[in-house]
């Protein structure tokens, strides 16, 4: 009885640790991105089990959209190599995060995984969700990789325990304005649900006729959920022009939704991917138009707005340059600040290959940097002024500024750009206009010319 008591009074705890993290997460989460928008959530069906199956492009920071989109708590399925170090590995499960192991990974360890889908079916059993990245590693690229068969055997397999209970599995289409700058944009479309039950029930299907059939169905709805371009000669081309096509619509204006842009994208890639099949000499043309402009149209397509843009003018250029002036004090004031925790996520990224690890190290590192930054701050300042609500009063000041840390950051680079970009802005977008004619796209309304 004793041990029950204990054992319950840990689980509370732990529950009411992990609500509190996450509330702390996901409203950091809030300040580190500009725009935030999530759509199609009425998708989830409800009171059921359910596998989220998101494209992976950005390392942790694709599971913290589904962490803080979601009310109830997501168990993720990770690699295997993150889980080597006890401290880490006990780090991870208490942010419900469990290993899956490659053969890449030590053969030794691949029969750790049955624990792992355990531990997974177990949290389906009890209506709960699961989130597998079907792709298994990441990248940073706007296509449908090979799915793995991990996610197909979790859902066949919870099934097989559950055979009275529907069990769903849901893709996650995840879209990023940028990867690794802070103060950027994220879109995320909850897909249409397939039920599991529909591909199980037959039973003279064998499992590999399952798992494959399975995998076909996840695998269109993706396609369709993502912005997909037809890997090969012509994806960086069409990757990097269609960033620029939601900005040259006569609708675009700074209120527009990510979902519109996102659409936009969608509509010109998906046209392209026809082209590919159809009248491939449109894109060929288009090509070697672009390689004329390649390494001006690649920066800039991280900026397209500052191309593309109408906002974006002499007007809008001068009124921020004022406003610049007007904000300078403050803005030093806070940078100075926060100089040392927003230096050291550039200084470990300096060491990391991968650089789609790179905005996941700037947030985890602000994350926990800036609350030990800001009490190390408190006691400086209580150390030299002798007053504890002056102190006090200081770290609130401090703690507040920081809200206009990141849109400081992104101002004053936004002002730099618009700078830089007033000396190529006339050509290139006119390059990129003549591309889009060769490619028989017309802008104004993402329709094909006839």
């Amino acid at each position: 009885m004793v041990r029950k008591l204990i054992k319950q009074s840990c689980c509370m705890f732990y529950k009411i640790c992990y609500k509190i993290l996450k509330f702390f997460v996901c409203r950091f989460h809030q300040n580190y991105y500009q725009r935030i928008e999530i759509i199609g959530l009425e998708n989830i069906p409800e009171n059921v089990p359910i596998i989220f199956a998101p494209n992976h492009q950005n390392a942790i920071m694709d599971a913290l959209i589904l962490v803080c989109a979601l009310r109830k708590p997501v168990l993720f399925m990770a690699r295997g190599d993150f889980f080597y170090s006890r401290i880490i590995n006990s780090l991870l499960r208490f942010i419900h995060i469990i290993p899956v192991y490659r053969k890449s990974e030590g053969l030794e360890n691949i029969s750790k995984n049955a624990d792992s889908f355990q531990i997974a079916i177990k949290e389906l059993q009890n209506g709960g969700y699961v989130c597998i990245m079907p792709e298994a590693g990441h990248q940073g690229v706007h296509y449908i990789r090979p799915l793995s068969k991990g996610i197909f055997r979790l859902a066949t397999s919870a099934q097989q325990y559950l055979p009275d209970t529907p069990m769903f599995i849901v893709p996650v289409g995840i879209f990023y304005s940028s990867y690794y700058h802070y103060h950027s944009s994220v879109f995320a479309s909850f897909g249409n649900a397939i039920r599991v039950q529909k591909f199980t029930q037959d039973r003279k299907n064998s499992n590999a006729i399952v798992i494959n059939s399975l995998k076909g169905t996840l695998y269109e709805k993706m396609k369709t959920n993502i912005i997909h371009i037809q890997p090969g000669k012509f994806y960086e081309f069409i990757d990097r022009i269609a960033m620029f096509v939601p900005y040259l619509n006569k609708q675009h204006n700074s209120k527009m939704k990510l979902s519109r842009q996102v659409s936009h994208i969608k509509n010109f890639t998906n046209y392209c991917n026809q082209l590919f099949i159809d009248r491939q000499e449109y894109l060929i043309k288009a090509y070697e138009q672009y390689k004329l402009f390649k390494n001006e149209i690649n920066y800039w397509s991280n900026y397209p707005e500052m191309i593309a843009d109408k906002d974006f003018n002499n007007k809008r250029l001068l009124k921020d340059s004022i406003l610049a002036i007007v904000f300078a004090p403050f803005t030093i004031i806070i940078l100075t600040i926060y100089a040392l925790p927003l230096i050291m996520p550039e200084i470990i990224n300096r060491f990391i290959t991968d650089k789609q690890f790179y905005s996941s190290v700037q947030f985890v590192v602000l994350f926990v940097g800036i609350p030990i930054w800001l009490l190390i701050l408190f006691f400086i300042w209580l150390s030299i002024s002798n007053n504890l609500i002056f102190s006090l009063i200081l770290l609130i000041l401090a703690c507040f500024s920081f809200k206009f840390v990141f849109l400081f950051i992104r101002f004053y680079k936004q002002l730099y750009i618009q700078y830089k970009a007033k000396k190529v802005k006339k050509i290139l977008l006119q390059q990129i206009i003549q591309i889009l004619d060769s490619l028989e796209y017309k802008t104004d309304n993402h329709v094909a010319k006839n």
